[in-house]
């Protein structure tokens, strides 16, 4: 195993690692910018809460999978996130605690999955979601 191969994997960890051990984002920014394409449900498991800026400016991310157990999203969470095109939403709404959580950068080319029909509009019923919804689209998996 070459050098390069421990770096690599280091750097694969710490960017799944960090958010789950509260590793300030800044820390793992550079990293994660140029390599970070998807986040799955299994990327986020154990923990509850995704932290403000956790994927601030993660160029080449192009879909996450929330999980059921995300209670909430902070503030600016994937904003800046040009890449990004695909958001599979958990089941019941997470708390959000402003509607750039998910950015303002192309929020036109963003489409937001529910699960059911009844997941879209608990979704839509909440003022801060649908200020979400008012940028991007929502749709039904």
């Amino acid at each position: 195993i070459s050098v390069e191969d421990d770096v690599a994997e280091a750097i694969e960890n710490a960017i799944a690692l960090a958010p789950k051990h509260g590793v300030p984002r800044n820390k793992i920014a550079q990293l994660a910018e140029e390599s970070l394409t998807e986040i799955t449900a299994e990327d986020l498991a154990g923990i509850s809460t995704i932290s403000n800026c956790a994927f601030y400016s993660c160029k080449s991310l192009k879909k996450v999978t929330i999980p059921n157990a995300i209670n909430k999203i902070g503030n600016n969470a994937f904003d800046w996130c040009s890449s990004l095109k695909e958001i599979y939403l958990p089941e019941m709404p997470p708390d959000i605690t402003n509607a750039n959580a998910f950015g303002t950068v192309k929020m036109e080319d963003r489409t937001f999955y529910c699960k059911n029909q009844a997941s879209l509009e608990a979704y839509l019923s909440i003022p801060l979601w649908s200020e979400v919804a008012a940028l991007a689209n929502f749709a039904v998996v």
